[in-house]
Order: structure tokens, then C-alpha cells, then sequence
């Protein structure tokens, strides 16, 4: 992701673009954990394409001039494109990155609830004509082999993506239940990363935090956990109790 410190482009009032998505994603990689090669990629598509959609004239008035508008909204338009690089890319799981990004200001919801408003509609067609491509194609072609011409023409062409998306949620629905903790893992990191971000920028106060948490990476935390806090023989039948659920957990 290129910092670009001439772009005109922002995420926030005193942060460019490229320079918040390149943040989020190196913070959600901090926090990870699973070094594959799928979720690695898959990270670098939520957390990169997350708020591609604020580049939308309509969402950068919004930022200088305080004037909310109908198309300000940045939530869907980024989904689509992350769902659009995700199939380019043939991910197997190409709809993760779309719930994710879609739900990025709110809550998870389930897939029957996403694909009710699946379609590509009128305020998609008129975003991705209001963005400047040239400046797009600036921040990320280092990073995505595309040229995002091809997505506008995508968008404003596009008759089936409900049907696309559907698609996608049925091969999720054959999977495993690893990747459904997948979903809510990626999530959880992509929120997580960008609060950060946009909450401060504090590098050392999130270095304090990034090595708090490495503190619980150690094969061995939890049952130390559980030597310190369940060590009272006065519960010993509630901690019989606990200790079966924690078997049965692993099993």
C-alpha cells in the first residue's frame, strides 16, 4: 500500500487514505496470530479495501465541508470491491471479506440478512462514477493486479451480483465450523486494528498493548490461568465442573 503523502484523498480530516488502510493493516497483522497463506491474504483485503468507498467525492465533501449526504456511505461499495478482488484473486472463501467489510460500523448479522440487500443498486452506480480512478489506481496497483476501470464497469454493468453473493454464501454453508470462527477472527482484527487507527495514534501505547497481549500466546496460558484462579479447594466441585467443559471444549 503506498503512503502517497500527495494524495488528496482522506479517510479522516488529517489522514490520507492510503495512509489509514496501510495502518490497518499493519495492525491487524501485528495481532495475528494465523500465519497461513488464505487468512494472510484474506486480511489483506478487509483490512486494505475496508474504507475504499471513502474516496467517493460525496464522502470527501462530507469530510471537508460537514455536510452529511445521501451517498456518504462507505460500507457496501468497499464490500462489493473486496468481494470483486477476492473472486479475481479465486479465494475460496470470497465472501468473508464482503460480510466483514459490510458490518465494519455495526454487527455481524447472518447471510440470509446480508443477501436482502445484496443487490447493486443506484447510489453504488452513482459512488464509483464520483471517484477519481486515476488516484485509486495510484494507491493500489503495487499491491492488486487490477485496474479499477474494470470494477467501475463492473458496478455500473452488474445485473447478477445477488446472485453472486448467494452463490458464495451456499459454498460457506458446506464448510467447516473453522471457518465460521474465521469470519468473526478476521472481524474482530479489522475493527479492532481501525478503532485503533482512527481512536489515536499512539504508536508506543499500542506496542504496550500489542506485547500485553502476547502475553496469552504461550501454548500453556490457559491452564497457568487456571492454576492461579481456580486453586480454591472450597469450590472444588465448581471447578470439577469447569475443568469437564474445558475437556469437552478441546475435544
Amino acid at each position: 500500500m503506498k503512503t502517497l503523502s500527495s494524495c488528496n484523498i482522506f479517510s479522516h480530516p488529517d489522514k490520507t487514505l492510503p495512509e489509514h488502510l496501510g495502518n490497518v493493516y499493519e495492525l491487524a497483522n501485528l495481532f495475528n496470530i494465523l500465519k497461513d497463506e488464505d487468512t494472510q491474504t484474506l486480511l489483506k483485503i478487509i483490512t486494505l479495501c475496508h474504507d475504499f468507498a471513502k474516496s467517493t467525492e460525496y464522502f470527501q465533501k462530507y469530510l471537508s465541508d460537514h455536510i452529511k449526504n445521501a451517498y456518504k456511505g462507505h460500507a457496501k461499495l468497499s464490500a462489493i470491491f473486496a468481494f470483486y478482488l477476492a473472486q479475481k484473486l479465486n479465494i475460496k472463501a470470497d465472501f468473508i471479506p464482503y460480510i466483514a467489510i459490510l458490518a465494519h460500523h455495526g454487527n455481524l448479522s447472518d447471510t440470509e440478512s446480508v443477501l436482502t440487500n445484496a443487490d447493486i443498486e443506484h447510489i453504488e452506480k452513482k459512488q464509483i462514477k464520483s471517484i477519481d480512478l486515476k488516484e485509486i489506481n495510484n494507491i493500489y496497483d503495487d499491491t492488486f493486479s487490477f485496474d479499477c476501470e474494470h470494477f467501475k464497469n463492473f458496478i455500473c454493468e452488474a445485473k447478477e451480483f445477488g446472485n453472486l453473493i448467494y452463490d458464495s454464501t451456499e459454498k460457506l454453508k458446506k464448510t467447516t465450523i473453522k471457518d465460521y470462527f474465521l469470519v468473526l477472527y478476521l472481524f474482530s482484527l479489522l475493527i479492532d486494528a481501525d478503532k485503533l487507527d482512527a481512536g489515536f495514534d499512539d504508536k508506543e501505547k499500542i506496542k504496550e498493548i500489542f506485547d500485553k497481549i502476547q502475553l496469552f500466546n504461550i501454548p500453556d496460558c490457559v491452564d497457568n490461568y487456571k492454576a492461579i484462579k481456580f486453586k480454591n479447594t472450597k469450590l472444588e466441585g465448581l471447578n470439577k465442573l469447569r475443568e469437564d467443559i474445558y475437556s469437552d471444549a478441546l475435544e
